[in-house]
């Protein structure tokens, strides 16, 4: 599944239109993604990550890395809290998720509509990987062959690669 959403009607390289929505709908999709991508930005008070974050547990938080975020061919990284709890990840460069790597919920972390990662350029699924969570990239996000996706991918600028995945996203919830 492929889809691109733009706020005007230009053509493509194809010659053919690429999604636009009706009316003010991809204006309003872009203004309301700038919006996340920048409260995202925003947060304070965050802990430090750096690296590979292969083997670690975390609790609820904010979390910022000053170049690129990953996890090794294999590596996993478990998320650990309660049903309500909120993840931010602030990702200044790439977030590089490699071959069977895996973001796994635990302790009650039923969903993935309150983890959030914001990625300063492009976000790549490597194959086999499983990844859960909202991600908010500037550039690009790419999906490799098999990878599982439990959440949304919204990018500001560029295009996805997405080969045959895996894709579940969280329930609607409504608003308090």
């Amino acid at each position: 599944m492929r889809a691109r959403l733009w706020a005007d009607s230009r053509r493509n390289c194809h010659g053919r239109r690429d999604l636009h929505g009706v009316g003010s709908l991809a204006g309003t999709a872009q203004a309301q993604l700038t919006a996340a991508y920048n409260d995202a930005l925003s947060r304070t008070g965050f802990t430090s990550v750096a690296g590979n974050l292969d083997g670690q547990t975390l609790p609820p938080g904010l979390y910022k890395s000053t170049s690129t975020l990953g996890l090794g061919v294999g590596g996993v990284l478990y998320l650990n809290g309660a049903a309500n709890s909120v993840f931010i990840f602030q990702v200044a460069s790439a977030l590089n998720m490699s071959n069977s790597s895996q973001v796994v919920l635990e302790g009650g972390v039923t969903g993935q509509a309150n983890i959030f990662w914001q990625v300063g350029s492009s976000a790549s699924l490597g194959t086999y990987s499983t990844f859960n969570g909202t991600i908010l990239a500037y550039a690009s996000i790419t999906l490799a062959t098999g990878s599982t996706m439990n959440g949304r991918l919204w990018q500001r600028l560029g295009r996805s690669q997405w080969i045959p995945i895996r894709w579940r996203t969280p329930a609607r919830r409504s608003r308090p």
